[in-house]
């Protein structure tokens, strides 16, 4: 139950990951547009009148500076967001890939949520096991009663033969396989 709400808050979490990068790729491609146009704008007017591009340079170089340090933000929170969507990809295989031991992840680069999650995904699989050893044990201990109870059974079984036997004055009835072998043999 709990395996199934961690991953599905991680795939929450994933998907507004995902959304955060898709606005930012649009935020990214705008920008982008806006340049160009700019850069064409730019062109244009240089072509039209060199004179004016003095005027234009000074006003225009501020905006591409704007223009410019925007870009770069918007690369550098993509290349953030992408980092983090592999991360999140990471951690889903490793809580979905039921193939994974968890006591050979890498524990430094978990968040303190993290941690907590492996801490109690480590306590539940202690109670398993502990839960899967008491109920061998139990079924060891019925098996052994059982056992000896037939066990005890048999030897009653060929007590009372044997007194037949004895009282008959007939053959005596083997104890083992061993002695089964050399009654048949003979």
């Amino acid at each position: 139950m709990k395996r199934t709400n961690d991953i599905d808050s991680i795939k929450s979490e994933l998907e507004q990951e995902k959304k955060y990068r898709d606005s930012m790729v649009n935020s990214n491609r705008e920008l982008e547009a806006n340049i160009h146009r700019m850069e064409k704008e730019l062109q244009r007017l240089k072509k039209e009148d060199p004179s004016s591009i003095q005027v234009l340079n000074s006003s225009h170089s501020t905006v591409t500076q704007e223009g410019f340090q925007a870009f770069q933000a918007q690369l550098n929170a993509n290349m953030k967001l992408e980092k983090d969507i592999a991360l999140e990809r990471e951690r889903l295989r490793i809580l979905t890939d039921s193939e994974t031991d968890i006591t050979e992840l890498n524990l430094d680069g978990l968040t303190q949520a993290e941690l907590i999650r492996v801490v109690k995904q480590l306590e539940r699989m202690k109670t398993d096991l502990q839960s899967s050893l008491r109920d061998t044990e139990h079924n060891l201990d019925s098996q052994a009663r059982e056992y000896f109870r037939l066990n005890e059974t048999r030897r009653l079984y060929q007590a009372e033969l044997d007194l037949r036997q004895k009282s008959k004055g007939g053959r005596k009835f083997p104890r083992s396989s061993e002695s089964m072998t050399q009654l048949s043999s003979s």
